[in-house]
């Protein structure tokens, strides 16, 4: 099976992907995200990407050998578990008066 991360540039409004960005056989998963990826190098920390539930244990298995041959940067990986917030409030919006 062949697995493959999309790395994040740009997503549209939302701040994190609504999809898992992992593509397997060519096809991006339909998920929902659950986990975002990021790697922490020189104090500094890059979201590259998230994952579902179902790909987070199979991916985490994989990331040494991505950062060994060159598909993620060299670092510490960091997963970290998404913690929905719902809002009808918007800064600067009239609704929060």
């Amino acid at each position: 099976m062949h697995i493959t991360l999309i790395i994040l540039e740009h997503f549209g409004p939302c701040m994190i992907p609504p999809k898992c960005s992992i593509i397997i056989e060519g096809r991006q998963c339909g998920l929902t995200s659950s986990c975002v990826i990021s790697v922490v190098m020189d104090n500094e920390e890059y979201m590259i990407g998230t994952l579902c539930d179902e790909h987070f244990v199979d991916f985490k298995k994989q990331v040494k050998y991505m950062q060994e041959i060159g598909k993620l940067p060299k670092g510490n990986v960091r997963f970290q578990v998404i913690k929905p917030v719902e809002t009808d409030c918007f800064l600067n919006s009239k609704s929060c008066s």
